[in-house]
Formats: C-alpha cells, sequence, structure tokens
C-alpha cells in the first residue's frame, strides 16, 4: 500500500510542504525546504512500512517535517527566537491546517507565481518550477534539460538568489505584475504536460502521471481567475483534447502506436467533450494566443480522417501557429498537414527548401514522405532517425516501421 501511496503524496505534498515552510521563513528558507521535504519523504519510507500507514498521512509529513525544519533553524541560529516559537505554535496545528482545500490551492498557485518570477530566465523559471513545484528530483531535471546535476543545482542556486534579491515575497502578485507572468506560468505547465505526454528523456516515453498533475493545476488556475485569462483554459482544453487519445497511444506491451494506427474506439469521449466545451469559453475574446490555436489541432486529432476539410484546416492552423511563434517542431508539423493535403511529393520539394537542423523527428518526417515512391530511402531516412532517437521505446516503433516497408 504505502509503495504506491508515498508516490503520490511525494507529488502532491511536496509542493505544499516546501510552501508552508517558505510562507513562515522566507525564500531564502527555499533549498532547505527541499531538503526537509525529502528527509521527510525518507523518514515515511523507513517507518510506515513496519509501524503502518498513518490514519492522516498528510498531516504526519507535515509534523514531520516542522519538526525537521525546527532542528535545523536551532543549529544554524538563522532565525530569531520569535519565529521559531511561532512555527512551533503552527507544529500543533497542522492538523487543522491541512484541512480546508482552499488554502493548500492558494499555496500551489503562490509556488507557481513565485517560480516564475520574470527576474529569472525562463529555464531558470521552469527548472525552479519542477523542483520546487512538482517535486521533481535534480537528475530529472538535469535529464529533462539534457545537462548535468551540476549546472542544474547552480542555476536553481543563482533562481533563488535572485528571488530573494528581488524582494520577493509567497503572495500572489497583484494586478500590476499578475500579467507579466501569467503566460510563464502557463508555459510551466505546458512543459510539465509535454513532458508526460511525450518524453525524449524517460524509457516510459509516456508518463501519465505528469500529465494529470499538469491538467489539476491548470484546473486550479482556471478556478481561481474563472475568465480573465482566457488562455488558461484554451491550454487545459488542448491538455483534455490530447489526453483523450492517451490510452491508443501504446500497445498492451506498452509500445508507442502512431497516429494512424490508433484504434479511435479507445479514445475517450468524456475528455474529448471538456476540451470543446473549455475551448468554446476560451474563445469569447477577440485576441487568441498559442495555446487556443494547438487546442483547435487537437480537437480536429480527436476526429476520425474521414471528416470534412480535418486537414486543410489543420494545416492552415499550423500556419497561424508558425506565424505566432516559428520554431522547427510547429514547421515540421505543418509539413506533415501540408503532406496530407497536397501530397508527399509537394511537401517533399517545401521541405528540402527549408534549413529544418537533423533530428529524429524530421528524419522520420521524411521516411514518411519517401514511403510510397522509394521504399530504399524511406528505410535509410528511418534508420537516421533510429540513430537519434533517445528512448528504446522510440526506436522500437522506427523499427516496426522499416519492416512494414519490406513486408508491403
Amino acid at each position: 500500500m504505502e509503495q504506491e501511496l508515498i508516490p503520490h503524496l511525494f507529488r502532491t505534498e511536496f509542493v505544499n510542504i516546501s510552501a508552508l515552510l517558505c510562507r513562515k521563513f522566507g525564500l531564502d528558507f527555499m533549498a532547505d525546504a527541499d531538503d526537509i521535504c525529502a528527509d521527510t519523504f525518507m523518514a515515511a519510507l523507513e517507518s510506515w512500512p513496519y509501524n503502518g500507514i498513518p490514519a492522516n498521512p498528510s498531516a504526519w509529513l507535515r509534523r514531520v517535517a516542522i519538526h525537521k525544519a525546527l532542528n535545523l533553524i536551532q543549529r544554524k541560529k538563522h532565525w530569531n527566537e520569535k519565529g521559531v516559537k511561532e512555527l512551533i505554535v503552527d507544529s500543533n496545528l497542522v492538523e487543522l491546517q491541512i484541512e480546508p482545500m482552499q488554502p493548500i490551492k492558494d499555496n500551489q498557485l503562490q509556488m507557481i507565481f513565485v517560480c516564475c518570477h520574470p527576474c529569472n530566465a525562463p529555464e531558470a523559471q521552469i527548472a525552479l518550477a519542477l523542483r520546487t513545484l512538482c517535486g521533481f528530483g535534480i537528475d530529472e531535471i538535469a535529464t529533462a534539460f539534457l545537462t548535468n546535476k551540476e549546472v542544474i543545482n547552480k542555476r536553481l542556486y543563482r533562481a533563488r538568489i535572485q528571488l530573494r534579491d528581488a524582494g520577493q515575497q509567497l503572495v500572489m502578485p497583484d494586478d500590476s505584475t499578475l500579467g507579466q507572468r501569467i503566460d510563464n506560468v502557463l508555459t510551466t505547465l505546458y512543459l510539465l504536460y509535454s513532458e508526460g505526454y511525450y518524453s525524449e528523456h524517460h524509457p516510459d516515453v509516456i508518463r501519465e502521471d505528469l500529465c494529470r498533475e499538469a491538467m489539476r493545476l491548470s484546473m486550479s488556475l482556471v478556478e481561481a481567475f474563472e475568465d480573465r485569462y482566457p488562455q488558461i483554459k484554451a491550454l487545459l482544453a488542448l491538455m483534455h483534447f490530447q489526453y483523450a487519445r492517451i490510452k491508443a497511444r501504446t500497445d498492451r506491451m506498452g509500445e508507442l502506436i502512431l497516429y494512424k494506427d490508433q484504434d479511435i474506439q479507445l479514445w475517450d469521449p468524456f475528455h474529448i467533450s471538456e476540451g470543446s466545451r473549455l475551448l468554446h469559453q476560451s474563445s469569447a475574446g477577440h485576441s487568441y494566443s498559442r495555446f487556443h490555436l494547438e487546442a483547435a489541432i487537437a480537437s480536429l486529432y480527436c476526429q476520425p480522417d474521414p471528416s470534412p476539410n480535418k486537414w486543410s484546416t489543420i494545416l492552415h492552423l499550423y500556419d497561424l501557429l508558425y506565424q505566432l511563434m516559428p520554431s522547427d517542431l510547429i514547421l515540421l508539423n505543418k509539413m506533415y498537414s501540408y503532406a496530407r493535403v497536397h501530397g508527399n511529393a509537394a511537401a517533399l520539394a517545401l521541405l528540402s527548401q527549408s534549413n529544418i537542423p537533423d533530428s529524429q523527428f524530421k528524419w522520420a518526417l521524411m521516411g514518411h514522405l519517401y514511403r510510397d515512391s522509394d521504399s530504399g530511402l524511406s528505410a535509410d531516412c528511418f534508420q537516421k532517425a533510429i540513430k537519434m532517437a533517445k528512448t528504446d521505446k522510440e526506436k522500437k516503433l522506427l523499427d516496426s516501421v522499416i519492416k512494414d516497408l519490406y513486408s508491403i
């Protein structure tokens, strides 16, 4: 039982405990709060298998964390006696503090906005959010950023110093600064979801727990701001549309399945309906964000291929998205939809004129585009994609495509 409960609590309670400690002692305590959280969960792993799971696991974790914080504070003597006494009083009320759900949601939202303070570069904001908000280990963050632990530790250290020097407090920003952070907050949640939806650096590739966590946090933002920022609902709509197909993206053995081979009976109508509702609500204004466009594209991917004008509409949306935020990955997706509308030869001609750098996605697309006209060249492209793929599941998928070429 504890083997399933502790990972769940780690994802949900890490941020709450960290927020509780940072609220009491300020952001200077953030690094120590991370260590205390890790030590607290280690204590749970050591205690619960032998002593049983406590009646209120969250309260147990918070009480242990507070006592560890008190011990650390008394050793370091960095804080005044009054502050220590206040925390001692708080520790006696920890059972009461965790009962109301609204304060917990507030803590999580506040930590999101603290981590996304514009005093830090976007990559530092994301690293800090993954560490403080999502309970990621240093190794996980380093893998996500394709770097090493030393770089991440330095990045986190500098980010915390920047927050301290900016005089940031663990409170929601006022109206004058809220708009400066909302896009960074949404980008962080988008990247968290993306890491779960398709991880290039994790052997499972699809990590549903990260997807659900990103959706839960996005829903908290919807509840907090309602219709004030339409892009929040657009982001959550995108997540619902993509999550609708998540069970169809792998087979019984956990291997990846191409979109064209997915069993549409496994697409979840509830998430498609929720995505449609949220996208409609987010479209009341006169402007749109990247999330509106991506959600609209994802909604069309949730329609069977015979849908009239499906791919021409997707192509138009990718044109708008590329104009809004040009990137190589968006351009590759645009090329795929271009091929569905104008044919593979036309898409190949367009791709040959581009300056997109080599990647597994570029070679996989070229392999697909050559599939009908030159199976040998198609196989060569897929082989190059395999060499650049980062996970075994991706390599197996590409290898199966090559085998299908020669079975035709």
